[in-house]
């Protein structure tokens, strides 16, 4: 029999699992999103689409989970079967008689589709082809519907779907004009990489606007879901059709897991407004590479103000729980000695990360628990009188 202080405990247990499922994630940027696979609430029919208050727009989500309520049967530049997956529905008002760009190109997982109804549904006005491309061939065979007419009072529905009956992640990005323009093209392709070795590439930004603008570019590597900024530049201004190159190496750490990565790269006023996106995939794969890198890092890049950070943090964790290897990341806003150590549950050391003097920036270091029982272990960053401790979960 349960006393009534277990069961209140176990009540509780019950209502934190049950809100921890239920999380949305509608509105937040790809940054900010640590689980790709959680559920939403929400858009998925018009009756309760994703309202898009204003330009430019970005969300971050799953189709998984939802029914396949709308069919892709519409004018003839929509050649499709009527069969489709699970699809999440947004909605758009706009004030104003405008041309708008809804792309699905940057970190979707799967072959997706879009397509527009105009004030009710069947009214389609249009839909997407696959126009994502990287260098070579289109990868992920994601869709763009470009310069799609809106009238001012009107009610738009936008249909984020998947051919067959296929679902998956995706990111949706929606904005009035391209107010700047960025690429990258791998010096190979595709990119296979050992652990420990690196890849180059060549890293484009333009201006596709007739006034000067000054952006931001920024980008790094996505994996499993989570993303790991690799360098960002700041306030590089640009004349009308003016565009510069910049070659980089991106090295991969010894430490780094074996599977498919993608890398990402925004422009825009960065960390919120993001006008345009482009990826492609990687594979860490083979030997590692004795005397190799032994953290991500960028070398070369674009003139302009490197990002440095404004405050010292401690990240979570990644992965938590974790077996047996785990990426503890820290930010430094100026050169500092850095003390980063492991603690068990009793309080003891068990071993220590980092020691030293580090540069400002953004550092990440590998623990390999491989030696290491199973539980709970604290992680402590110190930073002269200042401490931040973090928890995570080693499962063997």
């Amino acid at each position: 029999m349960l006393n009534k202080l277990n069961l209140i405990v176990f009540m509780i247990i019950i209502f934190v699992g049950y809100t921890n499922n239920l999380k949305v994630i509608h509105g937040i940027s790809l940054d900010q999103v640590s689980d790709r696979g959680i559920s939403r609430q929400g858009g998925d029919t018009i009756n309760d689409a994703f309202e898009i208050l204003s330009l430019p727009f970005s969300d971050y989500g799953t189709t998984c989970g939802f029914y396949n309520d709308y069919i892709n049967a519409g004018p003839g530049n929509c050649p499709y079967a009527d069969i489709s997956g699970p699809d999440v529905v947004y909605e758009y008002t706009p004030a104003e008689d405008m041309e708008i760009t809804i792309s699905l190109c940057a970190g979707s997982d799967y072959d997706t589709r879009l397509f527009i109804y105009e004030n009710y549904e069947g009214n389609q006005i249009d839909c997407s082809e696959d126009v994502c491309y990287t260098p070579n061939f289109p990868w992920p065979y994601v869709s763009m519907l470009e310069d799609v007419p809106l009238t001012a009072g009107n009610v738009y529905y936008i249909i984020v779907d998947g051919f067959n009956e296929a679902c998956g992640d995706y990111t949706i990005d929606a904005f009035e004009f391209l107010c700047c323009d960025v690429n990258m093209i791998p010096d190979d392709y595709p990119v296979i990489v050992p652990p420990g070795g690196s890849f180059g590439l060549t890293g484009y930004i333009g201006n596709p606007t007739p006034d000067p603008i000054i952006t931001d570019v920024w980008g790094g590597v996505l994996y499993q879901g989570n993303f790991y900024r690799q360098f960002a530049f700041n306030n590089i201004p640009l004349d009308p059709d003016e565009s510069m190159t910049a070659h980089t190496t991106q090295n991969v750490p010894n430490w780094a897991p074996a599977g498919t990565y993608d890398y990402i790269a925004y422009c825009g006023d960065r960390p919120d407004t993001k006008c345009d996106s482009v990826l492609f995939p990687f594979t860490v794969t083979g030997a590692r590479v004795a005397d190799g890198a032994t953290d991500w890092s960028i070398e070369g890049g674009f003139f302009g103000e490197e990002l440095i950070p404004t405050e010292f943090a401690l990240d979570n964790a990644y992965p938590n729980p974790f077996n047996a290897t785990t990426t503890i990341s820290y930010q430094l806003p100026v050169a500092s000695s850095v003390n980063l150590d492991i603690y068990n549950v009793l309080g003891q050391r068990v071993t220590s990360l980092v020691n030293g003097n580090m540069e400002a920036g953004y550092h990440s270091v590998n623990w390999d628990a491989s030696n290491y029982s199973s539980g709970v272990y604290f992680y402590k960053l110190k930073i002269g009188d200042k401490v931040i401790t973090k928890r995570m979960t080693l499962l063997k």
